[in-house]
């Protein structure tokens, strides 16, 4: 189980995650880099369930993003 700062500091790097790939166009090169850094995230919380939970979501959400043309700013 993951301590609630450890946990704070998850959320923390989920959310600079998400906000640097939110609308972002990405190629193949691009989406590589984006699962290398959440396969990195993944490590540093010591691969916890809770952390492999919220960085597929993140994951899962811009993927929907790439697929569905939502990209740009948000509102």
């Amino acid at each position: 189980m993951m301590g609630f700062l450890e946990a704070a500091r998850l959320f923390q790097d989920c959310w600079h995650l998400y906000r640097k790939y939110f609308g972002k166009d990405m190629g193949q090169k691009e989406w590589d880099v984006f699962v290398e850094t959440t396969d990195e995230l993944y490590q540093k919380y010591n691969k916890a369930e809770f952390a492999k939970d919220i960085l597929l979501a993140v994951e899962k959400e811009v993927e929907k993003m790439q697929k569905n043309g939502k990209l740009g700013t948000p509102s």
